[in-house]
């Protein structure tokens, strides 16, 4: 299945990343995001954003096969909308978000109001969190004892069922801005079926993490 991977400044992962890269996927830097897809071995096939904080531009070079696509500070998209709007304008509806953790608290939230839109990335990983968007039934493997938090996203109401959880979520409705913070695995299977709406699962980074 094609997927997209945009790989964005601020804090990223720091955990050993496990990438099983295949021909059909999209690889985008966004900034920055370049030196971490650089130390991963990780080839973009797309290089985009104003490179204010690339501090070493001469990694561009490195890439001759990868569009590069530059643009002025002064804009008004951010370097992870352009990145993430490359993928998107080529049909590519699985997008994992790599790095923009950390960092000024703006451009933090700037990345979370991205979960609010329609066509959103299906996963965020940061140096410390795993995110995951949730709109359908999802299933997840966890370790009893592990917290999970929740947070409704979107414009409709979410209603759910769960199994695995210390509190279910069956029979909630929640609205935007209601939020579920330090649930709790007590299963090594996490199961959330969606009836209506979207959650924003926020969990720790595993020591391994596998795209």
């Amino acid at each position: 299945m094609a997927k997209g991977i945009v790989v964005t400044g601020g804090h990223a992962p720091k955990a050993q990343l496990t990438i099983k890269a295949r021909s059909d996927w999209t690889v985008v830097a966004a900034d920055s995001g370049l030196e971490w897809a650089h130390e991963r071995g990780l080839r973009p096939d797309a290089i985009v954003g104003d490179m204010d904080s690339l501090r070493d531009r001469s990694l561009i070079d490195r890439y001759p096969e990868a569009e590069v696509h530059r643009y002025p500070r002064a804009k008004d998209e951010t370097d992870t909308e352009i990145g993430l709007s490359y993928v998107w304008d080529r049909g590519i509806k699985n997008v994992t978000l790599v790095g923009g953790g950390g960092g000024r608290l703006d451009h933090l939230i700037g990345v979370l109001r991205l979960f609010e839109r329609e066509i959103a990335p299906e996963r965020w990983l940061t140096d410390n969190e795993d995110v995951w968007l949730i709109t359908d039934s999802t299933d997840f493997r966890t370790q009893p004892g592990e917290t999970l938090s929740f947070f409704a996203v979107g414009k409709d109401t979410a209603t759910m069922k769960s199994t695995g959880l210390r509190w279910n979520l069956d029979g909630l409705s929640w609205g935007r801005g209601d939020i579920g913070v330090s649930n709790e695995a007590v299963d090594r299977t996490v199961s959330v079926q969606m009836l209506s709406g979207r959650l924003l699962l926020v969990r720790a980074l595993g020591t391994v993490v596998e795209l």
